[in-house]
């Protein structure tokens, strides 16, 4: 739906303005380089105010090569564990990671192990094990992929010897949002003889078959724990237990603690349009939860509201009075609420009520609008629809319809307009770039232009 009158646009990149308002919804981003990375916003205005979407992150899809393609070399002893780290690369977004030998690549098993740094970790060294490992990274987005250089593992010592259990990979402490499909927690462990190496876990000291939580065991061997559908319940602390069935050594345990991350929320949704009379107090609400407590900051007309005006205070439940209204006061305020976990904003018209203000103000709305119309675009066809005439007249005017009713409602309708565009700006954003080995590249993008916004 388009507002009347129809909004200009202007588009921010990390906070910083980009160009003036313009007529065009849209923002085009030619020939796309790394550097068009970041945090977008969009500011639409017209006669009753403005007001910012929430933001947009856009990711340039890039990959160079492996930072050091020199062959390298890794010793180590007979039944301890060789750790291969994932050589550096240039990507975005991180590449997905298998490794191979010169045979073919490798597949997870009781040997094995791959990481969520994308290490690779052969369990219980032997003799077998002396070949040359590499890694190969894929860029899904552009379908490009890299082999890094070989690395040649040397195993050494005694192929007999028994080695007690030991913890490789340890389960980290994590934040994690409220709805995330997969959060995965790792223990890695190893020992000689490898078969009889046991992991066990355990939420808040509760067998995790018996916390009443969604997960799975991603692996025979326990070593990665998946928490699905993330939610409050997922929050405590996970331990895992490591053992070996045949005894002989101390049970070794390892914790991480998950928190539960909340984005901001509206449990009130805001008025779309608040009255307020001239010279008195107005208090607009931000009812808005989260974990942890969001920070609230307020906006008028897309401009953050002085703290240390006397005319405005910030209440403990983060509700905005507005002192002595004024003609002046009529504007969009907008709430924007952040918190680790993300961010929202909600926003009502401020509207001063006064018999002289008013009376100016439909003097003015009369003498501006004529033939006031509403559009929809459907399939690349705008179709329009006359909602009434509004005829040009310094003393007296006729409208179809009730009089004060009609006007109101189309004063109303641009800015209910407004407010349903701009909720439709933000939408996450993947771009494309070549990039050449030696960093930065040309840059190009399948289409001849990258849009933002909606028709």
């Amino acid at each position: 739906m388009l507002g009347y009158p129809q909004p200009t646009y202007r588009w921010l990149k990390n906070g910083i303005p980009i160009g003036d308002f313009s007529s065009s919804q849209y923002l085009r981003i030619l020939n796309t380089q790394r550097e068009d990375a970041g945090s977008y916003k969009c500011i639409a205005k017209n006669d009753a105010g403005s007001i910012f979407s929430e933001k947009i992150d856009v990711i340039v899809a890039y990959m160079g090569i492996f930072n050091n393609n020199s062959e390298g070399r890794l010793t180590v002893t007979s039944g301890h564990p060789a750790i291969f780290e994932m050589p550096a690369i240039d990507s975005a977004p991180s590449p997905s990671v298998m490794w191979q030998t010169k045979e073919g690549p490798l597949n997870y098993d009781i040997k094995y192990a791959f990481t969520k740094a994308n290490q690779l970790i052969i369990l219980s060294a032997d003799e077998v094990d002396r070949k040359a490992y590499r890694a190969r990274a894929i860029n899904t987005q552009l379908g490009k992929e890299e082999n890094s250089a070989f690395i040649y593992l040397n195993v050494t010592g005694d192929p007999y010897v028994e080695v007690p259990p030991e913890i490789i990979v340890f389960p980290e402490d994590m934040k994690l949002r409220r709805g995330e499909q997969v959060a995965v927690l790792q223990c890695i462990a190893n020992a000689r003889p490898l078969h009889e190496l046991e992991t066990i876990w355990l939420k808040d000291g509760i067998p995790i078959e018996n916390a009443e939580i969604a997960h799975t065991l991603n692996d025979p061997w326990n070593r990665s724990l998946a928490l699905l559908s993330v939610n409050l319940t997922h929050s405590g602390e996970y331990t895992c237990q490591v053992r070996l069935r045949s005894g002989g050594y101390k049970i070794l345990s390892s914790s991480a603690k998950i928190e539960i991350l909340e984005p901001p929320s509206f449990f009130t949704p805001m008025r779309q349009e608040t009255y307020g009379e001239l010279g008195a107090l107005v208090t607009l609400p931000c009812d808005v939860v989260g974990e942890p407590q969001p920070y609230v900051t307020w906006f008028k007309n897309s401009e953050p509201i002085d703290a240390n005006n006397e005319k405005y205070s910030l209440s403990e439940d983060n509700s905005l009075q507005i002192k002595k209204l004024s003609p002046q006061d009529s504007a969009m305020f907008q709430c924007l609420a952040v918190n680790e976990a993300g961010e929202k904003s909600a926003y009502t018209w401020l509207r001063v009520k006064t018999t002289n203000y008013e009376s100016k103000n439909h003097d003015t709305f009369n003498n501006t609008y004529r033939n006031v119309k509403l559009a929809s675009k459907r399939n690349g066809i705008t179709e329009q629809y006359v909602i009434y005439n509004v005829i040009n007249t310094n003393k007296d005017h006729t409208v179809n319809g009730s009089d004060d009713d009609n006007v109101n409602a189309v004063k109303s309708s641009y800015v209910s307009n407004l407010l349903q565009r701009i909720k439709r700006m933000a939408q996450p954003r993947i771009l494309r770039a070549k990039t050449s080995h030696a960093g930065l590249g040309s840059g190009y993008n399948r289409r001849k232009d990258i849009r933002f916004g909606n028709v």
